[in-house]
């Protein structure tokens, strides 16, 4: 299983990661006999026509099982942006695992392969007991009561059978490099969303990146709700506007989504941290009959 994450860097959005895994054990090296052609690291593509058509044809894969975690602006704030890009990586994980629940792979012992220097701390921790677990089992058999005991220390299914951090694995590992695209599309998208929402920012072109013209923005209009209030040049605001009231109705996806347990009502991204003085006066209101589609949340 590759895991990758999409939106360290923006001052507003969420950190977005995904999981990909291969049904059939693969996920080597890119290019050999891949399932979806063209799948490479999402940075190195950047038409994101481009990026869409790979992310529909990885989905729509019957080979590839995938997973996504959404970590929102006020939890990164919060907790930090490694963290919460830890975090992130996690959720992806879980949500791949509950997929596979009930399903014909719902045994299979998950090895996951992590772009980057580091391990998300709960992954490390599930490949750790795992491992724990694997060598208490072999020594319990030689036991009078081994087998008893092997059956207690037995794995659960889909458990974490072993973890493996890899630098540039997005250039080096095609479940990896999947996991890229669907993390990146996934926050495109969402960006694409904030945007409607929140046009006088170009949420659509930057995706949340600290461009000059986004830069610009912000000195203009002040924050939105959904910009990361610890991050450089809003630092110099004393917190984010409150959120936009939800909306009548709204559509679950599965998306796994994190939002902050001591939030006020949720809103149509999740709920956010404790309220917050009123938006300046020339905060741009969100446009006229926007909707967008609500995720399930975990809170924390």
């Amino acid at each position: 299983m590759g895991v990758d994450e999409a939106g360290r860097g923006p001052l507003a959005g969420p950190v977005v990661a995904a999981a990909a895994l291969l049904l059939d054990g693969g996920g080597g090296l890119v290019g050999v006999a891949p399932p979806v052609a063209g799948v490479r690291d999402s940075k190195k593509i950047v038409d994101e026509a481009e990026r869409e058509a790979l992310y529909a044809a990885l989905t729509a894969c019957p080979a590839l099982v995938t997973g996504v975690g959404i970590v929102d602006e006020a939890t990164i704030d919060r907790i930090n942006i490694l963290q919460a890009a830890m975090l992130a990586m996690e959720l992806a994980v879980e949500d791949l695992r509950i997929k596979l629940a009930g399903g014909a792979h719902a045994r299979a012992r998950l090895h996951v392969l992590v772009d980057g220097p580091r391990l998300p701390a709960g992954i490390e921790a599930g490949a750790r007991a795992a491992a724990a677990a694997t060598s208490s089992s072999k020594r319990a058999k030689t036991s009078a009561d081994g087998a008893a005991a092997a059956g207690s220390g037995a794995p659960r299914l889909g458990d974490i059978a072993g973890a493996e951090a890899i630098v540039k694995g997005d250039s080096k590992v095609y479940s990896i490099a999947a996991a890229s695209i669907i993390a990146k599309v996934t926050r495109d998208r969402i960006m694409h969303e904030l945007h409607a929402t929140y046009p006088a920012y170009g949420f659509d072109g930057h995706k949340g990146y600290p461009t000059a013209a986004h830069v610009a923005a912000i000195a203009k209009h002040g924050p939105s709700p959904v910009h990361r209030m610890t991050f450089g040049p809003l630092k110099a605001y004393p917190s984010r506007p409150p959120p936009p009231p939800p909306p009548a109705a709204a559509v679950v996806e599965g998306e796994v989504v994190v939002r902050s347990s001591a939030a006020a009502a949720p809103t149509k991204r999740g709920s956010r941290t404790a309220a917050a003085p009123s938006a300046p006066p020339s905060l741009p209101p969100p446009a006229a009959g926007t909707k967008r589609r609500r995720r399930a949340t975990f809170a924390i």
